[in-house]
């Protein structure tokens, strides 16, 4: 992976790595959803399998009102975090329609089967203690975490689900209630469900544990929207990346059936649990277990189960003037500059020692290929020199203008873009670049062929 580093509001020198990218200092911030800042916006679709005490359930359905196991996740995050500095992300789950087993054990949807039957008045059970659990990612120090909902609690819990100041999960619920069977695994936290949640169960939990935790209620239309999760952490070393994702790595975490699984709840009758309607089925609530696998005997996890971005953790950079030997491994040096919009402001290549202006407006810089860039000065402006005119101007180095450093304040009318190149002695540009208010330095070297400047300030020579 290439080294990355980002500007320093601290004056000192630093030599840049070959395979830098440097990028404006501050706290990253997953505000910018449009994806054409500092920040981007990915969407995962991922498919769900989903156990329960009764079989196979597809949990959700789509626009035609037929099952479905298909769920999507959204991430709000930086593409590039500065070590040592604090940024944020944001993880929201699909809204779906979720789909409920009747008494039968048919999935059926409640915009199907309104509970209002006379005949049927617990026709479909709510969904209760469901959490849905987010890995913490290495490489970065958690700081802060909530949720977009009063309703919905999260907690820092480590792998069985036990709250934990040095858990490795975050875990969205309420009450910290969970589903549970007697049957092994039972389930994941200190108050999963203590009763057999299972077919023709005669016991109902509201005689046992009364509470709901979070909970989907039976409505019109059976929509649930999960709330926002957002992380604030502070990020690793210079080097390393951060990946969020969802629960699924750790042990049984990806497992078909598991209580570990990343999202799971229980239906519930209420207080009918373990009794007959009125046609004597037996009103039984159930355990879902929902793992990111396509089949349960699926070989891994899909999308779902993978990290849902990655965000590099690069170093500190200080604008300056920075030169280096040339291009390594006999290929030629590259490096591009660009501003605070990601837009080129100058790019170029070479197969000779060069020296790049990296100016405190830039937004970025990237190199290939490159020997170390190692911090010079190249003095200051000398106004008393004799100028290169910047209007529109092509000269032969050594000829019309010497080697060495030139400073232009922009665009001689501060409307229209200053253009610069420099070229080889054929008249082929190599490096080149534009502006328009913003100051510019070009270092000439005495084996370049030209200099062009068309619309840009006159350039005055930097001297020591």
């Amino acid at each position: 992976m290439r080294p990355i580093h980002r500007w320093s509001t601290i004056a000192a020198a630093t030599t840049l790595a070959a395979g830098t990218l440097l990028l404006p200092a501050g706290v990253a911030s997953a505000a910018d959803v449009t994806g054409t800042g500092d920040t981007v916006t990915k969407h995962i679709d991922f498919g769900v399998s989903c156990w329960s005490s009764n079989g196979r359930f597809a949990p959700f359905l789509n626009g035609n009102n037929d099952s479905t196991s298909k769920w999507g996740v959204e991430i709000q995050a930086p593409k590039l975090v500065t070590a040592g500095k604090e940024f944020e992300y944001k993880i929201t789950l699909d809204p779906v329609q979720m789909r409920r087993k009747d008494a039968w054990g048919n999935y059926k949807g409640n915009d199907k089967h309104p509970t209002s039957w006379v005949t049927a008045p617990h026709e479909f059970p709510d969904w209760i203690r469901e959490k849905i659990d987010i890995a913490i990612p290495s490489g970065a120090e958690l700081l802060n975490y909530q949720t977009s909902s009063d309703d919905a609690e999260i907690t820092r819990v480590d792998y069985a689900g036990n709250p934990s100041d040095s858990g490795q999960l975050l875990r969205v619920w309420k009450g910290q209630v969970t589903e549970g069977t007697l049957k092994t695994p039972t389930g994941n936290g200190p108050n999963a469900l203590p009763l057999p949640p299972q077919v023709n169960s005669r016991v109902h939990d509201q005689e046992i544990d009364p509470r709901s935790g979070l909970t989907s209620p039976v409505n019109i239309k059976s929509k649930t929207q999960w709330p926002v999760i957002t992380v604030t952490m502070r990020a690793g070393d210079e080097g390393s990346v951060i990946e969020p994702s969802l629960r699924s790595a750790d042990p049984h975490a990806d497992e078909y059936g598991r209580p570990e699984n990343f999202f799971t709840f229980q239906t519930d009758w209420g207080t009918s649990d373990g009794t007959a309607d009125v046609d004597g089925r037996i009103l039984s609530p159930m355990s879902i277990r929902c793992a990111p696998r396509d089949t349960p005997n699926a070989g891994t996890v899909n999308a779902g189960g993978m990290p849902l971005t990655t965000i590099p953790v690069v170093g500190e950079a200080i604008p300056g003037s920075y030169r280096t030997a040339g291009p390594t491994g006999g290929k030629t040096c590259d490096w591009t500059r660009t501003d605070t919009d990601a837009n080129i402001v100058e790019r170029g290549t070479t197969l000779d020692s060069t020296t790049v202006t990296i100016e405190p407006t830039d937004g970025g810089f990237t190199t290939t290929n490159c020997a170390p860039w190692n911090p010079v000065n190249l003095g200051t402006a000398d106004s008393d020199a004799p100028k290169i005119p910047g209007y529109n101007f092509t000269g032969a180095v050594g000829v019309d203008l010497q080697p060495g450093s030139y400073l232009s304040n922009g665009s001689s009318d501060g409307k229209k873009s200053c253009l610069w190149s420099r070229q080889d002695g054929s008249g082929v540009t190599f490096n080149s670049g534009t502006t328009i208010t913003d100051p510019v330095t070009v270092t000439i070297e005495p084996t370049d062929g030209r200099f062009q400047s068309l619309g840009c300030g006159d350039w005055t020579p930097l001297s020591q």
